[in-house]
């Protein structure tokens, strides 16, 4: 089903409409009191160090003390979400509500809803859920990452979107990057790296002159690495060149990327235990100097890191650097990219559920402007507050928690603000200067990297998704023990290469290829 001229009227009659159930106190109606929802979602591992349920977060105590209503949390252990969301399929056992990342269930959220686990919205949302429904229905790109091929809205799902407020802003697509300890730079007198050269330069300044032993750190392989692959225009993974799937693991690009990477390994510029870091070591690593150098978040990585660092050493200053590039004048086109409507934290009605109107009105209000703001900032005056011109600014209670949380974990303690969640996630400018600068620079190339993302909302017909499953274990294995060999010298990248790319064909890459293609195509037709 395509969005015709009478659905966009539709959704700006509803946009008018929205601001009444908007106004304070005017949203619950009295017909939840005494409903009870049970509701299935992950602790992130902020909230999960603070707290042993959303039930004791602000957000939801506000809320069910406004509506009446009951909410009833089950969280899977953290890390174990995958697992515990297969168990509870098979059992049968299902709670009314499901916050999961539905495009990642085996055949997409159609066979989900095909398999009765989850209902279709479209019927829900125009009557129950008019906020959430104009939000995901504003532009025919939303549309098509809010629903199946056929036109079926599955979940509410996280819209970026800061509209509601005067200083939110929406230029967060590129939300990662690389980040370089800028008072080792100041102190050598060095400029941020610009170039794959610069870096060269920068990282042999950290070894030699600050004593760093692995000066480039990461956690783990593959996306880790974009920031600098994109400088060969490799990527790590699917991506799209003009329109047209292909696997940036079997081209050239990515050999001349693996080169440079082997190139900084031997010369003692890359950290030896980039394939098994833990994040806990990576920090360790940045904090104490053993490191000076890491692509992250803007929040996570540069405000975090920061803000830890500086309790410490106050002259102790990470920034973001431009995405890399190869030669002078390069744009770089590939890169991570978190599209409009994300993938994470989509809540769905399940087929149990006795009241999914409730449900619906519930899950609605994350999309009206006060629940927007209860969800990603917290209780206003506790979490946030608001200047006379409607500015939103984040609290000391987060920004410098008077019980040593990082900004993450006070997000993730009194908002919902450290993940995405249902409703719209708004940002301010008010994390730090170096966290606000990081992102500002990395979404300069965010045009062009859209341009070459594969689109994640894009979904497989049953048949597809069974025979992509076959293929995807062993091709992600494969190119991830020949990443760490080739870069660590065990596999030559002169002689072998070759027999690399021949065997991932005959683990069915180029199937793998054929299937995406088919899947953009029809994401493309929606």
């Amino acid at each position: 089903m395509k969005k015709t001229g009478k659905l966009l009227c539709l959704v700006i009659a509803l946009a008018m409409l929205a601001p009444a159930a908007m106004a304070e106190g005017s949203y619950w109606t009295g017909e939840e009191d005494g409903i009870t929802l049970t509701y299935w979602v992950g602790l992130s591992a902020n909230a999960a160090s603070q707290l042993n349920s959303y039930a004791e977060s602000p957000v939801y105590k506000t809320v069910m003390e406004a509506s009446g209503l009951n909410l009833e949390f089950i969280h899977p252990a953290t890390g174990e979400e995958s697992t515990a969301f297969n168990l509870m399929l098979v059992s049968g056992e299902l709670p009314d509500i499901i916050e999961y990342n539905w495009s990642s269930y085996e055949g997409g959220p159609q066979k989900a809803i095909d398999d009765g686990v989850i209902l279709p919205l479209n019927d829900l949302l125009e009557t129950y859920a008019p906020d959430a429904y104009a939000m995901m229905t504003r532009t025919d790109s939303l549309y098509r990452q809010c629903t199946t091929d056929d036109g079926t809205f599955y979940a509410f799902i996280p819209i970026a979107d800061s509209t509601s407020i005067p200083n939110g802003y929406t230029i967060d697509n590129v939300q990662t990057g690389p980040i370089v300890r800028a008072d080792w730079l100041e102190e050598l007198g060095l400029e941020v790296p610009q170039t794959i050269d610069d870096w060269t330069n920068v990282l042999t300044a950290f070894k030699e002159q600050k004593g760093a032993q692995a000066p480039l750190t990461f956690n783990g392989i593959g996306a880790n690495f974009l920031p600098f692959s994109g400088a060969f225009d490799a990527s790590t993974d699917y991506y799209l060149d003009e329109g047209v799937v292909k696997y940036g693991p079997m081209e050239e690009e990515y050999r001349a990327f693996l080169q440079q990477m082997k190139d900084w390994y031997d010369a003692g510029l890359l950290d030896p235990d980039f394939a098994s870091n833990d994040s806990a070591t990576q920090t360790s690593n940045l904090l104490n100097g053993v490191s000076g150098a890491f692509t992250g978040y803007y929040i996570g990585g540069v405000a975090t890191i920061n803000q830890n660092g500086q309790a410490l050493d106050p002259a102790f200053r990470y920034v973001g650097a431009p995405y890399p590039i190869s030669q002078e004048g390069q744009t770089p086109r590939i890169g991570p990219y978190a599209f409009e409507a994300r993938t994470s934290g989509q809540a769905a009605i399940t087929t149990a559920c006795e009241h999914p109107e409730i449900a619906a009105r519930f899950l609605n209000y994350y999309y009206t402007q006060e629940g927007g703001l209860l969800k990603n900032f917290g209780v206003e005056g506790e979490g946030y507050y608001r200047d006379e011109e409607g500015n939103v600014y984040n609290s000391e209670l987060l920004t410098n928690n008077p019980d040593g949380l990082t900004l993450k974990q006070a997000q993730a303690v009194y908002s919902r603000g450290d993940s995405p969640s249902p409703g719209p996630v708004i940002k301010v400018f008010d994390i730090s200067e170096e966290a606000n600068e990081a992102l500002a620079l990395w979404c300069t190339i965010a045009d062009e990297v859209s341009e070459t993302v594969y689109p994640a909302a894009a979904t497989y017909t049953s048949d597809e998704a069974a025979e992509i499953s076959m293929l995807t274990p062993n091709i992600n294995a494969y190119r991830e023990e020949m990443f760490v060999k080739f870069i660590m010298g065990t596999a030559d990248l002169e002689t072998e290469w070759d027999g690399y790319v021949e065997y991932l064909k005959t683990l069915g890459v180029e199937r793998a290829l054929e299937i995406r293609q088919a899947a953009v195509d029809r994401y493309n037709e929606r």
